[in-house]
């Protein structure tokens, strides 16, 4: 589902921060992501995007599974948006079946760059990323919030827990002898 922000943040702001988080989850390639714009949710269900932490829609698990075949939904919440210095994210999110509705996954954390921690992990998250660059340009990691998001969003998605990999094949050979 699209990001959903608190207030005082702008709809135009969360807005442009949905790609980088569909980007993010789709780099951790741990399943098919099907991202509902935002007009696609106004449309289904009265709404740009919803909270992990309000009463949903009562058909949205149900056209979810009818109109994407989707077997989870993914809800990321902006808590908090600091767009100067120091910039500070906090994100909540929640992956939940749809059958059942059962929680598979929750993380809910704030991102400041004061933090020493959290500014160097941004940091180091452009150096591993972006080998191209001869100089040292991670210094922006902390002033541009899509960037920083960029490093939140990746960050979080890593604590996704692992895929359970298909059960193996087994396969039984038979003998059969002509006479």
């Amino acid at each position: 589902l699209p990001l959903w922000a608190a207030a005082p943040t702008s709809p135009e702001s969360t807005a442009a921060l949905d790609e980088v988080f569909v980007a993010a989850l789709q780099n951790q390639r741990r399943f098919e992501v099907v991202a509902l714009s935002r007009e696609d949710c106004r449309r289904r269900f009265h709404a740009e995007a919803l909270s992990s932490a309000a009463a949903l829609p009562p058909d949205l698990l149900a056209a979810l599974r009818r109109e994407f075949a989707a077997d989870a939904v993914l809800f990321v919440d902006l808590t908090v948006f600091h767009v100067y210095k120091p910039l500070a994210l906090g994100l909540r999110a929640k992956l939940a079946t749809i059958d059942g509705a059962k929680l598979v996954w929750s993380f809910d954390e704030v991102f400041a760059a004061e933090n020493p921690l959290v500014a160097n992990g941004a940091r180091h998250h452009f150096i591993d990323s972006d080998r191209t660059v001869p100089a040292d340009v991670t210094p922006a990691a902390l002033q541009s919030p899509t960037r920083f998001a960029t490093y939140a969003a990746t960050t979080m998605f890593a604590t996704l827990p692992p895929v359970n990999p298909p059960p193996p094949v087994v396969s039984v050979a038979r003998k059969v002898h002509a006479r």
